[in-house]
């Protein structure tokens, strides 16, 4: 478990070597009982897939993690992979079923929250990511600020997504 834990930290710290190495030997560890390090080691593995442009070994990874996922009844999970599946689709060229499948969980999420929801600001900031590609710098801006709202109270990595959203669309 710890190796797994310590895979997620090197590919948050930039050393997909480190983490890939740390990632597989934990795989060869955990059981079933693991499961959540399991899908954490497979989406780190298929981030580092997509990284390598090995669209392949990405997307057999996130299917086994989606599968997983539900296997475990575990909604939130299934949506973390399929933002994971959102930007292997872009990768792949595949933007009408990214689009999709980003559509799907961003309205599984929406709805009446009192409190801010950092999975949906996490979908937002993807969102915002997809409507600058497309040249909508306004409604990325609105999208990522949206996104901000419900991560306000949230320190986790994603965070820079958003920023660097903000920075992308400030450049243009």
């Amino acid at each position: 478990n710890w190796q797994g834990l310590f895979g997620t930290l090197q590919a948050l710290r930039g050393n997909p070597a480190q983490a890939s190495l740390h990632c597989r030997a934990a795989l060869q560890a955990l059981g079933s009982e693991d499961w959540l390090s399991v899908l954490l080691c497979h989406c780190i593995l298929a981030r580092i897939a997509m990284q390598s442009v090995d669209l392949a070994e990405a997307q057999a990874l996130l299917q086994q993690s989606l599968e997983l996922a539900r296997r475990q009844g575990s909604h939130e999970s299934e949506v973390l992979v399929n933002a994971d599946r959102v930007r292997l689709m872009l990768l792949q060229g595949d933007t009408v079923q990214a689009q999709s499948l980003l559509r799907t969980e961003l309205a599984r999420l929406s709805g009446n929250r009192a409190q801010p929801y950092p999975l949906l600001g996490r979908l937002l900031f993807l969102h915002g990511e997809v409507l600058l590609q497309q040249g909508h710098l306004r409604e990325a801006e609105q999208t990522a600020q949206a996104g901000f709202a419900q991560v306000r109270d949230c320190c986790a990595p994603f965070v820079l997504d958003g920023y660097l959203l903000l920075s992308e669309i400030a450049l243009r």
